[in-house]
Formats: structure tokens, sequence, C-alpha cells
């Protein structure tokens, strides 16, 4: 089981969000997500996404997986192409959701280094350390 992250780091250093991951086999296992709430609304989510979704496929992945609470935006998730299999009960009033993708292989994949990502003072794009 390969661990690995992927961090959103401001001029100082400091976290202002990451990924982070596990590769089993041919399966990509997203086991966190956040942003903090400066750099929220920027798409970055989807960037720290795509990053793992590349950084696995190199590594024979064929498939991602991940579960979130209704408290952690789950309506995200199908705007990146993942597919709510089933709800989890987590107890009363409370659900999980159990996602999944299919990563199709890619010809033209890209180095995904685990250097940390950048994001300027307002600025909408990160920028690779």
């Amino acid at each position: 089981y390969e661990t690995f992250g992927i961090f959103i780091k401001n001029k100082q250093g400091d976290n202002l969000g990451g990924i982070c991951c596990g590769v089993e086999g041919e399966e990509l296992h997203i086991d966190m997500l956040w942003l903090s709430k400066e750099v929220r609304g920027q798409h970055l989510s989807k960037t720290l996404v795509d990053l793992a979704e590349t950084h696995a496929r190199k590594r024979g992945c064929a498939e991602a997986f991940l579960e979130t609470e209704e408290r952690h935006a789950p309506w995200l998730y199908p705007k990146l192409g993942y597919t709510n299999e089933f709800p989890l009960p987590m107890g009363p009033g409370m659900l999980a959701y159990y996602f999944k993708k299919r990563l199709e292989p890619s010809s033209a994949i890209s180095d995904v280094e685990q250097a940390p990502v950048q994001v300027a003072a307002n600025s909408a794009s990160p920028k690779a350390a």
C-alpha cells in the first residue's frame, strides 16, 4: 500500500489544502481532501483530484474510490466524474457516500511529483513549487 499526498502551500509555507491518498493494486483510495476557507472557490479541489488520479494512473490504477459524509461536500464528486455507488448509514440522520470512478488510461500523462503546489495570494491558479 503506497501512500502519497499533494499539498497547496502559500509563500510562507503554510498548508492551505491537500489530498491524501493510497494506491493498492489497481485502486486509488482518496482518504482526505481539504481546502482552507481562503482558497475555496478557485477550483483547487478539481486540480488536486486530477493530480492524484494522474499519479495513480502512472502506477497502473484503473479505479478510484472515496467515502465522504454529508457535511463534507458530497455534491463535489459527481462534478469530477465520480458515481455515488450507495449511501452508508452512519447513525441517526447521518449518511456517508461511497463514490467510484473508472480511471481511463491516458497516453499523454504528464509527470506528477509530490512537490507542494503553491497558490499565489488572490490567484485562482496553483503553481508548482
